[in-house]
């Protein structure tokens, strides 16, 4: 029995060598929810008034996350979780010729183009749609979660679409599943997109939560083995866009470009502004030219 105010959480760590990531465990009373309900997402509580005792039974969930084994973000061993080793001289990625020779098709039209940046909840069909009337030649979809979109999402889907008059579309997902990455490009490049784009810049909580977006800048090498890992089995060539830093004492964008380079992606796309910052501050557009500068050949 329970008395007073419970909100439990136990926490059990796996061991290094695993892939299982923290197990958390909520009680619940019998009465917060129905026998048989799910309850996606959220922490289940238990109010009783001080000096009660809970009548009847008491249900145990327990949420246990494993990680899969083609996530370099929390496949990997638990110190490098905490913290990634500065050196990544170690680190060697294969770019097959197909992939090379692709990418350079995309870079050619893409350079010097106008083109449209993905707008969540402005970017849908009807709009780009005019904006490639309007002289857009490069077009960008609304952010898509892939695991949503796998799951048969009819929102997520129908940022699939493209307008006849869109020359070069791309795809945007968020995701830091490998496996997942390149089943949403066989979706997209079966519905007529010309590229997918890894968003590792978005800083909204929905994103953030999920360790997607803006958060995947904390772990420079496990976001370039996810870039690597998607761009190798990809059907159409593959782009990131990112931000400059996470936040203003942790900006890094020169090795998240320096290693994105080596992955296999086609281009990649700098918001010069931190994830912290948001929109609220002018770009850094200095930051931008100076990541350009400081690594020639790059761009």
């Amino acid at each position: 029995a329970l008395a007073g105010l419970v909100h439990q959480k136990i926490h059990s760590c796996s061991s290094a060598s695993s892939a299982v990531r923290p197990m958390q465990v909520h009680t619940a009373g019998h009465h917060a929810h129905r026998p048989g309900q799910l309850h996606k997402g959220r922490q289940w509580h238990v109010h009783h008034p001080v000096g009660q005792m809970a009548a009847g039974p008491t249900r145990t969930c327990i949420r246990s996350q494993v990680a899969h084994v083609d996530d370099p973000v929390n496949a990997m061993p638990t110190r490098e979780r905490i913290s990634e080793p500065a050196d990544d001289s170690d680190l060697e990625f294969h770019v097959s010729p197909e992939v090379q020779e692709r990418n350079q098709a995309l870079v050619q039209k893409l350079r010097g183009q106008l083109i449209l940046a993905p707008l969540t909840r402005g970017g849908n069909l009807p709009f780009r749609r005019w904006c490639s009337e309007f002289g857009a030649k490069v077009t960008f979809g609304e952010m898509s979660y892939a695991r949503t979109l796998l799951a048969g999402d009819g929102v997520e889907r129908s940022h699939l679409l493209k307008a006849a008059n869109e020359e070069c579309f791309g795809f945007q997902i968020a995701t830091k599943i490998i496996s997942e990455g390149i089943e949403a490009a066989k979706l997209a490049a079966a519905s007529g997109a010309s590229f997918i784009d890894i968003n590792a810049g978005c800083p909204i909580f929905e994103a953030s939560r999920r360790g997607l977006g803006a958060t995947l800048l904390r772990k420079p090498r496990s976001l370039a083995r996810l870039v690597a890992g998607i761009a190798a089995e990809s059907p159409i060539p593959v782009t990131v866009k990112v931000r400059i830093g996470e936040a203003e004492r942790k900006i890094n964008i020169d090795r998240v470009a320096g290693l994105i380079a080596q992955t296999g992606a086609a281009a990649i796309t700098i918001h010069g502004r931190t994830a912290e910052q948001r929109y609220r501050r002018p770009a850094d557009w200095s930051r931008i030219s100076g990541t350009v500068s400081s690594q020639p050949g790059l761009f």
